[in-house]
């Protein structure tokens, strides 16, 4: 059989698909924070532009909303934000070569099911029958090297 992976790149590329959620959660509640501090400067410049603040202190709040700016890109450059892009875009990518989308849909869901626990669901209980075993996994491989080039591992 030929071989996709050394298995040192494999197993990380499988534990970067199972840390998707919690980089995903941690992600979005880093943007959060990101997104709520900066609306508050910009709530507290309006408030002080109807007041009849300087143009001084108007300038204070332009530099708040680029500071935000400035932290949404360095957010982007983050290792959770690349482990999340290149498990979305290697997610997009299964399947591609089938005409059923719904077919296309189920070999995704459980090639992600497999990578994020195999014993618990191996190819037999994911009821893709439609796909075959050893097709299944070199899909499944091939998912796994797309995810370890994308996060920078390969």
């Amino acid at each position: 059989m030929k071989r996709f992976l050394d298995e040192d790149i494999k197993h990380q590329a499988i534990w970067i698909v199972r840390g998707y959620q919690a980089s995903l959660q941690r992600y979005l509640d880093k943007k959060q924070q990101i997104l709520s501090s900066g609306s508050i400067d910009t709530l507290i410049g309006t408030a002080k532009t109807a007041e009849g603040a300087s143009a001084k202190k108007e300038d204070n709040n332009g530099y708040g909303v680029r500071g935000t700016e400035r932290k949404l890109k360095n957010l982007e450059s983050m290792a959770d934000a690349r482990r999340i892009a290149a498990v979305e875009q290697a997610k997009k990518r299964i399947g591609s070569d089938l005409k059923n989308e719904e077919l296309q849909k189920r070999l995704t869901k459980a090639i992600v099911l497999n990578c994020e626990n195999g014993r618990q669901y191996p190819y037999e209980r994911l009821g893709i029958d439609e796909i075959g075993r050893t097709n299944f996994y070199e899909r499944r491989a091939s998912f796994l090297k797309e995810v370890a080039f994308l996060a920078g591992v390969l």
